[in-house]
């Protein structure tokens, strides 16, 4: 299968593959590949994480051929995995909490569809922060494009876009 990569100053080395060999028997090809490593051995990173991943972007973005390919291959026609990949904050369902697991300094944060906000005292601290304070509450509105990890299917709906 040949790739192309774009001649720029920064090339970021991602390879494409020319639209007119965009096809099923492409595909059925990188699903199957096996890279191995120089030490010999089929690396099972790929199989595991990289081919589901795969399946989830032409899902996505390819519906058309994502449908072929589930017409032959129905064994591909498995549920996306959702948690773990990284939405769009502005796409996903509101109300929700974030929390920030910092061991020593954990913040639950609160969505609700135009600010994240939180009361946690490990927000602001009196100890390092300028002001003595009896009580804290941040609010922030976050930019378009922003994205969080998704930890929760209930956060995702028909119209949640990734960004990974």
């Amino acid at each position: 299968m040949r790739f192309i990569t774009h001649n720029l100053y920064f090339n970021s080395s991602v390879q494409f593959i020319k639209k007119e060999h965009w096809t099923l028997a492409a595909i059925i090809t990188l699903l199957n590949f096996q890279p191995q490593s120089l030490m010999g051995g089929i690396i099972k990173k790929y199989q595991e994480e990289i081919v589901p991943l795969f399946l989830q972007h032409l899902r996505e973005r390819d519906p058309r051929m994502f449908a072929r390919l589930v017409e032959k291959y129905p064994e591909y026609d498995v549920t996306p995995q959702i948690l773990g990949r990284k939405a769009y904050l502005h796409t996903l369902n509101y109300p929700i909490e974030i929390s920030t697991n910092h061991d020593k300094y954990p913040v639950l944060w609160k969505w609700d569809g135009e600010h994240i906000h939180t009361t946690s005292n490990n927000a602001y601290n009196t100890i390092w922060g300028v002001f003595d304070a009896e009580a804290v509450e941040v609010k922030i509105k976050p930019k378009i494009g922003t994205s969080v990890k998704v930890l929760d299917l209930a956060w995702v709906n028909s119209d949640t876009k990734f960004a990974d």
